[in-house]
C-alpha cells in the first residue's frame, strides 16, 4: 500500500512539475514561433517584390497613390463615410500574389520587424500588424498618414516594445 501511495504522491509532483514548466515557458515558446512564422513571412514578401518587374511596381505605386488622393479628397470634401466602391483594389494595390502583406514595419532601436497586412481582420493581427483601412496607404507623399494596428493576441514580445 505504501508503495502505491509514494507512486501517485511522485506522479502529482512530477504533473505540477511538468504543468509549472509549461506555464513558465510558454509565453517565450510562444513568441519564438510567432517569430520564426514573421521571418518567413517577411522572406516571401522580400523574394515577391525582387521578382516584380518594374511595370507592375510603377502600376501598384500609380494605384496606392490614386487611393491616397482619394482619402485626401474625402477629407478636403468633409465626407465621413469612406465609400469602398470608389476604389474597390484596396486590399490589393500593395499585396502581392494575394499574401495581403503590403509593407514591412521595421524599427532598429527596439529591434522590431514586423509584416503589415491590409485589414485588421483578427487572422491578420495575429500574423503581424494590420493597416488600418481609410488610412493612407505606405507610399509616402504630401498629406497621407497611415495607420497601423498591432495586438498581443499571441504573446508578441516585440509588442511590449511599440
Amino acid at each position: 500500500m505504501a508503495g502505491i501511495k509514494r507512486r501517485a504522491v511522485l506522479i502529482v509532483i512530477i504533473v505540477i512539475f511538468i504543468a509549472g514548466f509549461a506555464v513558465l515557458f510558454y509565453p517565450r515558446a510562444a513568441q519564438w514561433y510567432s517569430s520564426r512564422q514573421q521571418d518567413a513571412a517577411i522572406k516571401r514578401y522580400f523574394d515577391e517584390v525582387t521578382g516584380l518587374k518594374d511595370t507592375d511596381v510603377s502600376e501598384r505605386l500609380s494605384n496606392a497613390q490614386k487611393y491616397n488622393a482619394m482619402l485626401l479628397d474625402y477629407g478636403c470634401k468633409g465626407d465621413n463615410e469612406f465609400n469602398r466602391n470608389d476604389y474597390s483594389n484596396y486590399s490589393n494595390a500593395l499585396s502581392i500574389k494575394g499574401d495581403s502583406i503590403i509593407c514591412i514595419v521595421e524599427i532598429p532601436k527596439i529591434n522590431v520587424r514586423l509584416p503589415v497586412y491590409s485589414g485588421t481582420a483578427d487572422e491578420d493581427l495575429q500574423k503581424g500588424a494590420g493597416h488600418i483601412e481609410g488610412t493612407s496607404l505606405p507610399v509616402g507623399g504630401l498629406g497621407t498618414h497611415s495607420a497601423v494596428s498591432y495586438t498581443h493576441l499571441r504573446a508578441h514580445e516585440t509588442g511590449r516594445n511599440l
